[in-house]
């Protein structure tokens, strides 16, 4: 049985971090997600997802997103389950983000949206000369590495439970 999925959407609302009791810290947040046909008007519809971040993704998150933030995500669906004063339960779905792609961010302090440049397939090395190669690595699997990487690229996340590798799909060469 596999329970997986993988969206793009738009963030709908500024995310803030928010805590447990315990002191674990999480951010829920809508992902705007348009449907690819257009409906018997000839519009396109949008469903409004909701979505979680645990620990130091959800940090990310909330540092390098605001609402109309570009992402992609790879998670799990979650039913949620609300009981309410009259001993009802209110139940409803939710994903539990595992990983997330900075596709392109807006800052809120800057003027303009800040375009994300995706990464091509990288190419092998031709020679042991051209060393102007670099690759985003995951080391702690929250955060990318800081080492060759210029401010324009977003960090590639995951949640530390995910054993997952940075692709090779995410190397990039230096022009």
């Amino acid at each position: 049985m596999l329970n997986q999925l993988t969206l793009i959407g738009r963030i709908a609302k500024d995310p803030k971090l928010q805590t447990t009791r315990e002191g674990g810290s999480y951010t829920r947040f809508t992902l705007a997600v348009r449907r690819p046909f257009k409906n018997q008007s000839g519009n396109y519809d949008t469903d409004f997802i909701p979505c979680v971040t645990w620990g130091k993704l959800s940090e990310t998150i909330v540092d390098y997103c605001t609402k109309g933030s570009l992402v992609s995500l790879n998670g799990r669906i979650h039913m949620r389950t609300q009981e309410l004063e009259n001993q009802k339960r209110i139940t409803s779905p939710e994903i539990i983000a595992d990983n997330v792609v900075f596709l392109h961010l807006k800052k809120a302090h800057q003027k303009q949206s800040q375009e994300v440049p995706i990464p091509s397939a990288p190419q092998e090395l031709e020679d042991s000369s051209s060393a102007n190669h670099r690759v985003a690595s995951n080391e702690s699997h929250t955060k990318a590495s800081s080492t060759n990487l210029d401010t324009n690229t977003p960090p590639i996340l995951s949640t530390p439970s995910n054993n997952k590798q940075v692709p090779p799909a995410l190397a990039t060469s230096q022009k």
